[in-house]
């Protein structure tokens, strides 16, 4: 009920004007200046990309009225692409949830929208000489397959992680054409950058530092190539290992925040920021020191930049190690309503959880299946998210949201070598850890905003490129081209509910259902078995699960997490036979009931 009332309120302000601008403005007086080029470009992008249906035109319809908003606080004409007698028509179709009436309405409105450059007409002045939009550019273009706007059908933020480095290999188009998603994460610390007076930096990066540089680049440039491919960059920002951590320490970092983030928040699209990466490892100070600079920079970005969601250090937590450890420490303190840590976003990196005891004592990474809970450590794995997110809620914060904004596979054995037989169980382990962890609800609410998953880079002997996710010539392994093709599913399909599965239950299916306008989605596998001292394998076991349709569909496809497909004679009912390897399987209609 709540999304069709927004739906409708926005519909009468571009169908029968019934606000004015002046209204309007004072309306929004107070608020950041909206980029509408940038908002015409991407929604022209999404277009491209995935062109309005009946699945996705309620999304899209409230992005054009958000614009249409902004044009009118601005005096801009709207009669030329949405005359008045088209948006009362569009807003009926609307409130009538006659989407498949409205889909080809508001395609032609994008059309028509696309057709003039609205950016020259902005008015001079209007916005901050540092904030002007891409005044008079033509809409951005995409690769074949496009991020869109990186977002999947309910909104949820698909993202990766990528080096510098990468950006000047194959990963550039990698991105463009396997991976669909916008959002990407690059790590930044402050040694990388020289200053003079801790305030003004040089966008020169040498990697360790200025006085040994031993790889250059230039964060000018990197913001360029982000602008010109549309995409949204989340910057965390690091320390080196210090032995103290003192007040001008703390000060540095948070204007090293402020100058990166004033500079390439426009070129670079940034609408995330991160803080410190991993404390357990990286942060020498105290946890109220690390509150300390938290609460600084949040207090500094949103001062200035209330649109963008200021995260909490990249908290990390993967082994199932004692309550007792210093990195469940840090987040207790973090999650202690008492010591008031500002964030918008917690940044959990959530790296498949593994066996204490198996690293400890055999010196194996025994990971946990992404269906099993932690013993000791509650905050591991998929399931440490539910904890996590019941949390913050019992604290009263239901607007801080979650975002697992690291993490990598379990192809990670610290070598550069990607043998088939790893790659194919990577593919099956991270399909379903991305599908639990998709589907994660609290309270009838999702328990998390996004997910970042693979590090986009060939993987190397040293560093973090013994963890990335590209093949050591940086062509794409298959789990690379498999989480592409399920962002690229979850574009079209909304959540719709959880069928079977539950954690530790190793012989029940789990089975998640996403429906659109003329099709149901149903993604199921067999959860791993878990053997404690041992590396995660194939069970070679299948389970079965009789799944019944509420009506007989026109056509059945299965397609396996690596992409093949079939097709299945239709009936009321259809056995799935689930195995580790996770399959989709799409139910087609005719009609909608």
């Amino acid at each position: 009920m709540k999304k069709s009332i927004s739906i409708l309120l926005l519909g009468f302000m571009v169908s029968g004007f019934l606000v004015t601008g002046k209204a309007l403005a004072q309306m929004t007086e107070g608020r950041p200046a909206v980029d509408i080029d940038r908002g015409i470009s991407e929604m022209l992008g999404e277009e491209a990309v995935s062109p309005t249906n009946a699945a996705n035109v309620a999304a899209r319809y409230q992005k054009l009225m958000h614009l249409v908003r902004a044009m009118m606080q601005n005096h801009l004409p709207l009669d030329d692409f949405l005359p008045q007698r088209e948006g009362k028509r569009i807003e009926t179709l609307m409130r009538m949830r006659a989407y498949d009436q409205a889909a080809p309405a508001v395609a032609e409105v994008l059309h028509r929208l696309g057709s003039t450059n609205r950016a020259e007409s902005l008015p001079p002045g209007n916005v901050p000489s540092d904030q002007q939009p891409y005044r008079g550019q033509a809409p951005r273009t995409f690769g074949t397959t496009s991020a869109g706007n990186g977002l999947d059908a309910d909104n949820f933020l698909w993202g990766t992680e990528v080096y510098m480095q990468s950006l000047e290999t194959s990963a550039n188009d990698i991105l463009m054409t396997v991976l669909p998603v916008r959002y990407l994460k690059i790590r930044f610390q402050i040694p990388f950058f020289s200053t003079k007076d801790g305030k003004t930096y040089s966008p020169e990066v040498c990697m360790p530092s200025p006085s040994k540089c031993v790889a250059r680049f230039n964060t000018d440039d990197l913001a360029a190539t982000f602008k010109a491919r549309g995409w949204s960059m989340i910057p965390m920002f690091s320390h080196d290992h210090v032995k103290t951590v003192s007040s001008e320490d703390i000060k540095n970092y948070v204007n090293f925040v402020d100058w990166f983030v004033s500079r390439y928040r426009t070129d670079a699209n940034i609408r995330y920021v991160e803080l410190v990466n991993a404390p357990v490892l990286w942060w020498k100070g105290t946890k109220e020191q690390l509150a300390e600079l938290n609460n600084k920079v949040y207090e500094r970005i949103k001062g200035k930049y209330p649109d963008i969601m200021v995260g909490t250090p990249g908290f990390e937590y993967w082994v199932d190690t004692s309550p007792d450890d210093k990195s469940v420490q840090e987040i207790e303190f973090f999650l202690d309503k008492r010591n008031n840590v500002k964030f918008d976003y917690w940044a959990f990196h959530g790296y498949p959880a593994v066996d204490f005891d198996s690293i400890a004592v055999k010196k194996i990474a025994a990971f946990y299946p992404p269906s099993k809970k932690a013993v000791a450590n509650k905050y591991a794995g998929p399931a440490g998210i539910i904890e996590l997110r019941k949390k913050l809620d019992a604290n009263g914060w239901t607007d801080r949201v979650i975002i697992d904004s690291e993490h990598t596979n379990i192809m990670s054995k610290a070598k550069p070598s990607v043998s088939d037989d790893e790659d194919i169980l990577d593919v099956a382990y991270t399909v379903q850890e991305l599908v639990i962890k998709r589907t994660l609800t609290v309270n009838g609410r999702p328990a998390l905003r996004g997910i970042i998953p693979l590090k986009i880079g060939p993987r190397g002997n040293r560093g973090e490129f013994l963890f990335a996710s590209l093949k050591p010539d940086g062509s794409p392994t298959m789990t690379v081209r498999a989480v592409g093709l399920l962002v690229s599913k979850l574009k079209e399909f909304n959540y719709s509910s959880h069928v079977s599965g539950e954690f530790d239950a190793e012989n029940q299916p789990w089975i998640e259902k996403f429906t659109s306008a003329r099709k149901d989605l149903y993604v199921f596998f067999k959860p791993f078995v878990f053997q404690k001292g041992r590396e995660i394998a194939f069970d070679g076991q299948t389970v079965t699960y009789t799944l019944t349709f509420s009506r007989k569909p026109s056509a059945i496809i299965l397609t396996s997490a690596t992409g093949t497909t079939k097709q299945l004679t239709p009936g009321l009912s259809i056995v799935l036979d689930a195995e580790n390897m996770p399959q989709y399987l799409e139910a087609r209609y005719d009609e909608r009931p």
